[in-house]
């Protein structure tokens, strides 16, 4: 069963997901075992991101997501949450989607407290 996540702003839980243990085994592991990763939230005009320590291969990686696809960056660690359908800068690796909530990730100010808290079983 693949685990699931809520994203917490300033915090108050925001939204939900699911990540995906087939596409990013290893990330996804490391995302479970850490179970925690929180900084404060980046903004560009289409997604959300904060940065992590998290190191993960390229494989997989892509440049075209949409909207609620959780991606991480694996040349910085950065994870980034897309808001509406979009072209990433450079490939990123997806890790799964938010079910609930995405709305909500709209109004996140740069320099908010994000914390993506994952849940098993």
């Amino acid at each position: 069963m693949d685990p699931s996540f809520k994203l917490i702003v300033d915090g108050s839980e925001i939204a939900e997901g699911v990540l995906r243990r087939a596409v990013a085994p290893a990330a996804v592991w490391e995302l479970e075992r850490i179970h925690r990763v929180s900084g404060n939230a980046l903004i560009r005009e289409d997604s959300v991101g904060i940065v992590t320590r998290l190191k993960v291969g390229a494989a997989k990686s892509r440049l075209r997501f949409k909207a609620g696809e959780v991606a991480i960056n694996p040349a910085d660690g950065s994870l980034w949450v897309f808001l509406s359908d979009a072209e990433s800068r450079m490939p990123l690796v997806p890790l799964g989607s938010v079910l609930q909530g995405l709305e909500g990730l709209r109004s996140i100010r740069r320099g908010a407290r994000l914390e993506l808290v994952v849940r098993t079983g």
